[in-house]
């Protein structure tokens, strides 16, 4: 057997390429006037997505903030070591794992 691929295996022709090419504008085309043909329902929807994200983003951006404010006023405090007492565990939080947390 010689080390050659056969003719449908081997490098894309310009055929392929041009059909699959096709085949991409068509299904663009296709969601383009999907999209046009019921605008109330793709605004609504996009709408959506930016107020979802757009939480997302401000809770994590609080949460953030909350933690660094609080490592800053350890940090003021002069305490390196912090005691957390847990009824389940016996693990001493250190001001590395506060920062690092």
């Amino acid at each position: 057997m010689s080390g050659r691929l056969p003719p449908d295996l081997a490098a894309p022709t310009a055929s392929r390429f041009g059909a699959g090419l096709l085949m991409l504008l068509g299904c663009l085309s296709s969601a383009w006037s999907s999209i046009c043909a019921r605008k109330m329902r793709s605004f609504l929807t996009m709408r959506g997505i930016i107020i979802g994200v757009s939480s997302v983003i401000a809770v994590i951006a609080l949460v953030k903030g909350r933690t660094h404010s609080i490592a800053h006023q350890h940090q003021g405090l002069g305490c390196r070591r912090t005691r957390q007492r847990n009824r389940h565990s016996s693990h001493q939080a250190t001001f590395q794992d506060l920062r690092t947390g």
